[in-house]
């Protein structure tokens, strides 16, 4: 058959995907194979099991520890690769080839004395296997697994210290926690005294084994062992299960405890009890109990002296303890390390796996905590990425990148009934970008692209009638929907409609909730008859257009993320929602605005306050402001001094003095309708652009060495330098109204002016 010892020329590939090529036979009976494989294409060896039994109930015992073994997903249990059947139809599964020694054959070589093992084995690796065993064993416990089988021999060292516990095949999910623990005092015994536990529980038995030496407390074998460790191994050991440990958890933290300097918490908590057994009135039981009470008295002198011994030694084993727990510590980098490569090949899987083991060897280390979150997330298994997070933040709950995080997911999944939408997922990758962790973003690329394809097509086919109005810019994939104009009212229909841009220019829609399944980058509203913003809350918006509405409040606004904001023509009077928003854009023309304070500190770079009440232009100091439109009633440009301005409008303004500008590099000077009559500050400006009619300019001598193209002015009320700037050749564009004419036609209509000015004198 395909499963015989095979050479290497005689090896056949396997079904599924011809994956595995069949070796030498590890074990095999009537039931069951064990054969080293080499799997193709990736040429690592590993080891097949298959089930040879055509009974069902061999089978699905079989599988039953398949299951058992895929569900314990931990650096401890050797993983299952692949499961599947082989050409003869009988059921198998890969799983990893473990190389190393047995628990039990290193106690023994100690026992011997053998020298490669205590050169190789020093007690601080066997403890250190031994809490990584307690570890495993804790997990299968948490999944209601209990092992039912351990024992030294069951507990692989491998040659890079790493630990596997092996022989699930008889685990069970209803049986009793306490026999796992009572095994793990075992092999803890084992370690500590090199000797074997003899559990002959009779009463002949355990006289007998008593007076002949055989069972003895552990600090008889291991006088320097601490009375602490007695009692753990006591405390696991109980022949009752009622005062046996109740799970794991507190078998690693009395053994972790001497790493905190706490090893009187396992000495001063008694775990023994006495036993209550009806002796029968016979000589031989009488002789027994006589037995019993001389060996408890001799124990009890024998402890006084252990005990002044023990103590003496504490710290000796304190130090193996804690240098374990620093051996685990500094190597738990290299596991995160080792995690990153993993995600850069793309093998997620496997990165997991070397967080996990990061995570047994340094449990507060966040950073390992925040990948596997983001790792969970980017697998779309959003549970695992919320537990994940909420380790991160226990170990550090101020870390901002944990919270954000959180933050998605759970947003995700609250508004989520089904698979999560195209728009959520951009959002969740758009956010792993921007922690860095761009390799896990492109995990969701495909999964968006075709989301948003069929979110298009539905759409087009239910609502025909607004198919042509919605369109997709290549190669950004930036969808807009222009729905301006149109009689809608319900924005329903776009719920999950993955758009970049939505326009509802002077619609009828007032209700703007359905928006909150988007992931809108630009909104315009203008000339719309909404009112009420507060749906706009937790949507990622950029761009926002409420001009020409009736809209007065913008809490909804506090801590988002939107750059341009237009409330022309609104009734917002209140900008204190905009506190600490990175805006850039900001156009307030027609709005009841009187002050600026709120806008303190705010980057902008583009301000229009035109039709404003605004008189106080202080707050803009120190803004990166390059577009400023004044309001009418401002009297004092000082604020503005040494703001980057490159084109400022004050038409209107009651402003005379331009001295505050001497040091700008204004590009563009729009000061009509003011009182202005000195234009000196604006000697060394490389102005393109200036209009001054209706100011108080009688002079241009100051102004005929800049770069002006477009000059608007009142040449009737200059009486400095009109020739000079008639001769100036860089003018293209001059007027005293709209529209704009050549220069060579200005001065056309100037002349035919004159002549018909002067006709009339």
């Amino acid at each position: 058959m395909i499963l015989a010892e095979s050479d290497t020329d005689s090896r056949q590939p396997w079904v599924p995907a011809q994956r595995y090529l069949i070796g030498r036979v590890i074990a095999k009976d009537d039931i069951w194979g064990l054969y080293e494989a080499e799997e193709t294409p990736s040429g690592r060896t590993v080891v097949v099991k298959v089930c040879h039994s055509k009974n069902e109930a061999h089978i699905e015992r079989f599988r039953t520890k398949q299951n058992t073994i895929a569900l314990l997903d931990h650096p401890g249990v050797a993983p299952i690769h692949s499961t599947g059947i082989s050409p003869e139809g009988e059921p198998f599964y890969a799983t990893k080839f473990l190389d190393g020694m047995s628990m039990r054959r290193v106690l023994a070589d100690l026992r011997n004395g053998q020298q490669s093992a205590i050169n190789g084995y020093p007690l601080v690796h066997l403890i250190e296997a031994f809490l990584k065993a307690c570890a495993t064993i804790q997990h299968a416990h948490t999944h209601e697994i209990v092992h039912g089988a351990l024992d030294s021999h069951r507990l692989l060292l491998g040659p890079c210290g790493e630990l596997t516990v092996t022989g699930w095949g008889r685990a069970e999910p209803d049986a009793a926690k306490t026999d796992d623990i009572q095994a793990l005092g075992k092999i803890l015994y084992g370690i500590v005294t090199l000797q074997e536990y003899v559990d002959d529980f009779t009463a002949r038995g355990m006289i007998q084994n008593v007076v002949s030496g055989r069972i003895l407390g552990p600090a008889c074998h291991n006088q320097q062992l601490p009375i602490a460790v007695t009692v753990v191994i006591s405390a696991s050991l109980g022949l009752d299960q009622t005062y046996r440990y109740s799970d794991v958890a507190r078998l690693i933290e009395d053994i972790g405890g001497f790493v905190e300097g706490n090893a009187d918490s396992a000495f001063t908590q008694s775990v023994s009890h006495p036993a209550e057994v009806d002796a029968p009135e016979t000589s031989y039981w009488q002789l027994v109990c006589a037995c019993v009470i001389l060996i408890l008295l001799a124990a009890i002198a024998q402890q006084t002296y252990v005990r002044h011994q023990a103590t003496a030694k504490l710290h000796e084993f304190q130090s193996a303890v804690e240098q374990v727990a620093a051996e685990r510590t500094e190597n738990a980098p290299k596991f995160l390390q080792k995690a990153e490569e993993a995600i850069v090949l793309g093998e997620l899987d496997q990165a997991l796996v070397q967080l996990r083991a990061a995570l047994d060897y340094s449990p507060s280390m966040s950073e390992a905590h925040l990948l596997l979150a983001q790792i969970e997330a980017a697998r779309q298994n959003f549970p695992g990425a919320t537990s994940a997070i909420e380790s991160c933040l226990q170990v550090e709950p101020g870390n901002a990148a944990a919270a954000a995080l959180r933050d998605s997911v759970q947003a995700l999944i609250a508004t989520d009934t089904g698979q999560p939408s195209a728009d959520h997922l951009e959002r969740l990758a758009a956010l792993l970008e921007a922690q860095d962790q761009e390799l896990l973003a492109r995990h969701f690329t495909k999964d968006i692209y075709e989301k948003r394809e069929r979110a298009f097509a539905t759409f087009r086919a239910a609502h025909s009638e607004y198919a042509a109005r919605l369109t997709v810019t290549q190669p950004s994939d930036r969808a807009t929907l222009d729905l301006s104009g149109t009689p809608i009212e319900d924005l329903a229909i776009l719920r999950d409609l993955p758009l970049w841009q939505l326009i509802l220019d002077h619609s009828n829609v007032t209700d703007l909730t359905p928006l909150q399944t988007l992931n809108l980058h630009t909104l315009s509203l203008r000339g719309s008859k909404v009112t009420d913003l507060s749906p706009l809350a937790g949507i990622p918006l950029r761009k926002l257009t409420a001009a020409e509405t009736k809209v007065s409040n913008i809490q909804a606004l506090r801590s988002s993320q939107i750059t341009d904001l237009n409330l022309a023509d609104t009734r917002v009077r209140d900008l204190s929602p905009l506190e600490g928003l990175e805006l850039q854009m900001l156009v307030l023309t027609g709005a009841p605005v009187s002050d600026l304070r709120p806008l303190a500190n705010i980057k902008l770079q583009f301000l229009n306050l035109g039709d404003t009440s605004v008189v106080d232009l202080r707050p803009l100091a120190g803004m990166p402001l390059e577009f400023l439109r004044t309001s009418s009633f401002v009297k004092d440009l000082s604020p503005l001094r040494a703001l980057p301005l490159k084109q400022l409008n004050i038409s209107g303004a009651k402003i005379a003095d331009l001295s505050p500008l001497r040091d700008m590099r204004l590009n563009a000077l729009v000061a009509n309708y003011t009182n202005v009559a000195d234009l000196n500050p604006l000697r060394n400006h490389p102005l393109h652009l200036l209009r001054i009619e209706g100011s108080k300019v009688t002079d241009l001598t100051p102004i005929l060495n800049l770069p002006l193209q477009t000059l608007v002015f009142e040449p009737e009320r200059i009486k400095v330098g009109l020739q000079e700037i008639r001769a100036k050749k860089s003018l293209r564009r001059l007027g005293w109204s709209q529209p704009l004419v050549s220069a060579a036609e200005f001065w056309e209509a100037f002349d035919q002016g004159r002549r018909i000015e002067e006709a009339h004198r």
